[in-house]
């Protein structure tokens, strides 16, 4: 189901757009309302609505976003009876935005018209997600060592994503093979409250520990990265998965996630835009 109404469409009696989130629907019903409800539709769950309700007989039975940028409610004689005046901008778009606002845009990406009904601010998280590997209560966070990876071979990250986007971590790696070596590489994937991937890190090389008898260098190591992403990551992430491992690369895992993102249709609409401008289309 769209959340954007393009220039040239319309919505028709009975037809809606719905967030990406799934959570808010715009509606043009049959008592020609246009109404904004937070999740089932209903007289508690309405948010925003243009009172073009019992008009008749010149109730608006289509809500058109026109060519010129105006978005207007039309009867079945093409009366206008309801407009946004945003006309003189065409090629612009109505959007029903994850956070529950609906906007006009222009073919600048430039706001013409809102009905203002964001969540509010209140409601925005603001504590950073934080995560550790290996998890708490696991068998490896009991024992104490770390993550293991081999054998003999541990990895202990602890990741912080504050909600301007700011990535940061700790990596402690520590080889008590006697022979072979630790190379520990970490890969952090965004999660949002759906369980869906949204961003991915960078491929983070935290540096080889040495075999426990190779004297030519130190047995464990500990590393610290960081990254920034986009401050629409932060805000709707709810989970950080941790992916660490004794490997040369995590690059193929990255590719992978980064395709599954491009290609998920349901991701709120804010980080996919921002999604396709660092990483493609």
């Amino acid at each position: 189901m769209p959340d954007t109404l393009n220039s040239g469409q319309s919505l028709n009696i009975g037809q809606q757009l719905q967030s990406n989130n799934g959570r808010y629907v715009l509606l043009m019903q049959d008592d020609g309302n246009l109404v904004l409800y937070e999740g089932v539709p209903s007289v508690a769950s309405a948010r925003w609505g243009s009172n073009t309700f019992n008009l008749a007989p010149l109730n608006p039975v289509r809500a058109d976003m026109q060519a010129d940028g105006n978005f207007v409610l039309v009867t079945a004689i093409n009366l206008p009876v309801w407009a946004t005046q945003t006309h003189g901008n065409p090629g612009s778009k109505l959007v029903l935005q994850d956070d529950r606002n609906l906007v006009i845009y222009d073919p600048t990406n430039r706001a013409l018209w809102a009905s203002n009904t964001m969540v509010p601010a209140a409601a925005v998280p603001v504590a950073p997600i934080t995560a550790v590997s290996p998890p708490p209560g696991s068998r490896d966070a009991q024992r104490g060592w770390g993550l293991e990876v081999g054998w003999n071979k541990f990895i202990t990250t602890n990741v912080t994503l504050y909600r301007d986007g700011r990535l940061i971590g700790d990596v402690y790696s520590e080889c008590r093979a006697p022979f072979s070596a630790l190379r520990a590489r970490v890969l952090i994937v965004c999660v949002d409250d759906a369980g869906r991937a949204i961003w991915v890190s960078e491929d983070f090389d935290a540096g080889t520990a040495c075999a426990y008898l190779d004297p030519s260098c130190a047995s464990f190591r500990r590393e610290t990265f960081a990254q920034n992403f986009p401050a629409v990551v932060g805000q709707f992430t709810q989970r950080l998965d941790i992916y660490a491992g004794d490997t040369p690369s995590f690059a193929d895992l990255r590719q992978k996630t980064i395709d599954g993102i491009r290609a998920a249709g349901d991701i709120a609409r804010e980080v996919k835009d921002q999604f396709l401008g660092v990483f493609g289309p």
